[in-house]
């Protein structure tokens, strides 16, 4: 009986019923969104106490309260098993210092930590948070402040003593690059520095004559429509010669500098980021 169930997925709260029944043959633990619903499954991992990989689907970590329809974030999980070696987390909207804590205090013997994220590459459309706040999309895609960021992580990171593989869902690369990417250089044109979105998506519907001088009113639906768009599977690092020439080299040295950073205070051996020059933009840069 073992074999069969060394891996599961739990989709449902009710779920976990079944689960509990193998608690100590499972090994692996595959956790999709709306699985921790109810007060009880916050806690269930906990009794998986031979678990050695665990991936959490935490979409759910950010609700709208019916009553006032302010966003707040949610706790999924509030207790992890002590023997877990592998975290993957997708589709988070919370920041990852929630997740970081989480490790720090149930499961320090932590090898391997994937750090993913809700964005518009991976929600289209987008979800209902991201409908709600387009422009608060450099939480996950920015190069300001690399440096900090990197000294920060690292000392979040360096109790975890056995980690040594780092996988980021994060962009290094600066906050207006799919703007400058969809609305200029697909139309074979340098994008300026500074872009107001609403004279982009104002371009992106094609109204004619759109200049920065002249003020234009865009529905804010527009710009979460072009944020939002269909995959570009088909993009690799030599798709865009505009974006190649004007983002590549800064991401470079981005990553380079975040990782001598992250490196000289942990023990990590393996750091990757998120990559803009590759298939549907969400491939993971190379180690660097």
């Amino acid at each position: 009986m073992t074999r069969w169930v060394s891996v599961l997925s739990i989709s449902t709260p009710k779920d976990w019923n079944t689960a509990l029944r193998y608690c100590d043959s499972v090994r692996e633990l595959n956790c999709l969104d709306g699985c921790f619903e109810t007060v009880e499954s916050r806690t269930v991992l906990a009794r998986f106490r031979r678990l050695y990989t665990l991936s959490i689907d935490m979409h759910g970590d950010v609700r709208r309260n019916p009553n006032t329809s302010r966003f707040a974030y949610y706790t999924l999980v509030t207790a992890l098993p002590s023997s877990i070696l592998r975290l993957h987390v997708k589709h988070a909207h919370s920041p990852d210092i929630k997740i970081l804590d989480l490790v720090k205090q149930h499961a320090p013997n932590l090898e391997e930590l994937w750090l993913g994220r809700c964005t518009m590459f991976n929600r289209s459309p987008a979800c209902e948070f991201w409908g709600a706040f387009p422009l608060e999309h450099d939480s996950y895609i920015s190069l300001e402040g690399t440096n900090d960021y990197a000294y920060s992580l690292a000392q979040e990171l360096a109790p975890l003593k056995r980690l040594t593989a780092l996988y980021m869902g994060i962009y290094l690369a600066p906050s207006n690059i799919v703007l400058a990417h969809r609305v200029f250089h697909t139309r074979q044109s340098v994008a300026p520095q500074e872009i107001n979105w609403q004279h982009a998506v104002a371009i992106q519907q094609g109204i004619q004559g759109v200049t920065e001088e002249v003020a234009v009113s865009t529905d804010i639906a527009g710009l979460v429509a072009l944020l939002h768009a269909p995959l570009e599977k088909s993009f690799t690092l030599d798709s865009c010669p505009f974006c190649r020439e004007e983002f590549l080299q800064d991401r470079i040295h981005a990553e380079k500098r975040a990782n001598e950073i992250l490196r000289g205070k942990t023990n990590l051996k393996t750091i990757s980021w998120m990559d803009w020059f590759s298939h549907s933009h969400l491939g993971l840069s190379e180690e660097r």
